[in-house]
């Protein structure tokens, strides 16, 4: 069977040092280090579990999870980032949809020509894959609509991922799994600027333990209330548990960055040899 090779969770904001030089470098060392990781495990494919932040979802068309079908996409390039073109890989993004169809989930397709991916895509593309030589796909999860995907929904698709490339896929393809976004943060709403350190410490405890699947237990409402509207981005590290569910961990770092409004941090997933 295909194997997941490596597998990381990892907040995905960085700003300039103003103010925080010493935290950004403590960050920008954890993002070296988990886009080293993911490209030592030498894997065929990557696969991006994220958010988006306006910049391709619509307000007035609103699609809970999708997944990009396109041979190669090119970043929006918010935050400076080049506008570099990465190698997509339609033939595994159009099997998965066909098999979580048969799962219960209806999922949507972000096309080549109408995705730009934002930095929540770009900036762990630029550490894991800088060449853009790694054909890689994104399973989008959209935060912005209401209401959001249920945690045990996104926890759900983490399984069909993991039985797609357990059953599915070429038995000597390898997998690497990227969850990114959260911790937590509170974005232009009453508590901007907060950072709930003591939730963001517990759960990246919760996930080098091995327990990230208790998150699927909650609510997306208990998550807003304790991680704010931006710690919703929780759902991506969600469904990461539900491809490894039994999986520990170890904490690479954590930073609550106040001058970026934004807990940071990452973990570094144990899986099979």
């Amino acid at each position: 069977m295909a194997k997941i090779v490596s597998a990381y969770c990892q907040s995905h904001i960085m700003f300039n040092p103003d103010g925080a030089p010493e935290q950004c470098g403590a960050v920008f060392d954890a993002y070296k280090e988990v886009g080293e990781g993911v490209r030592n495990s030498k894997p065929d494919v990557i696969v991006i579990l994220t958010g988006d932040h306006y910049f391709n979802v619509k307000t007035d068309i609103e699609i809970p999870l999708a997944v990009s079908v396109g041979a190669q996409h090119t970043p929006f390039g918010d935050m400076d980032i080049p506008k570099k073109p990465f190698k997509g890989h339609p033939e595994f993004a159009q099997g998965f949809i066909n098999f979580a169809t048969e799962k219960g989930f209806d999922l949507g397709k972000l096309h080549e020509e109408g995705f730009a991916p934002d930095h929540g895509v770009a900036m762990p593309v630029m550490f894991s894959n800088p060449t853009g030589e790694i054909p890689t796909i994104v399973i989008n999860m959209n935060i912005n609509m209401s209401p959001v995907p249920t945690p045990r929904r996104v926890f759900e698709l983490g399984r069909a991922l993991r039985e797609y490339i357990d059953t599915v896929r070429p038995d000597d393809e390898r997998v690497a799994v990227l969850a990114t976004g959260g911790l937590s943060h509170w974005l232009n709403v009453e508590g901007d600027g907060k950072i709930n350190e003591e939730w963001d410490r517990e759960t990246l405890k919760l996930f080098a333990d091995g327990r990230g699947k208790e998150l699927a237990d909650k609510s997306a409402d208990w998550i807003l209330e304790n991680a704010g509207n931006g710690g919703l981005e929780m759902l991506f590290w969600v469904m990461m548990a539900g491809v490894i569910p039994e999986a520990k961990g170890r904490e690479i770092f954590y930073e609550p960055i106040y001058s970026w409004k934004t807990g940071m941090g990452a973990v570094e997933m144990q899986v099979a040899a």
